[in-house]
């Protein structure tokens, strides 16, 4: 429910004064463990980002299928993070760049039950930190 709040609130509060928008396209792996709703390899879709976690809605991707393309979009997958390990922050190697825009940086993220690389575009990283880890986040 909060994702659907912030996004009506981010559309229909005009102003200055609004804080900048914490929802935007990113990537999201699983790099050790599990995560509801995430499997091998990035996943792509929109983040908003909370204090201390992520709401993600997986976007349409072709390796779905097309029949996928005119469902109605998954439930938001909530990613509680207890860390955040931007000591090995990245950009995306040479195999990523098929999968992951080259525009954005790469952070580690801990939950209870995986660990987890998330891909933000580079303008939206400070902003999504500073969002993410205003909470007990742990910095890595």
């Amino acid at each position: 429910m909060g994702f659907i709040f912030d996004l009506l609130v981010e559309l229909l509060v005009p102003g200055p004064w609004r804080r900048k928008s914490a929802v935007f396209e990113c990537n999201l792996r699983v790099i050790d463990g599990s995560q509801v709703g995430l499997g091998d390899g990035w996943r792509y879709g929109d983040v908003t980002v909370h204090p201390g976690r992520l709401e993600f809605v997986v976007g349409f991707e072709l390796r779905d299928g097309l029949l996928k393309g005119f469902r109605k979009p998954p439930p938001p997958i909530s990613v509680t993070v207890g860390t955040v390990a931007t000591e090995r922050q990245r950009k995306p190697n040479d195999s990523e760049k098929w999968k992951v825009s080259v525009d954005r940086e790469i952070v580690e993220l801990t939950t209870d039950t995986a660990t987890l690389e998330w891909a933000v575009p580079t303008k939206k990283l400070k902003l999504a930190l500073e969002r993410l880890q205003s909470s007990e986040v742990s910095p890595g």
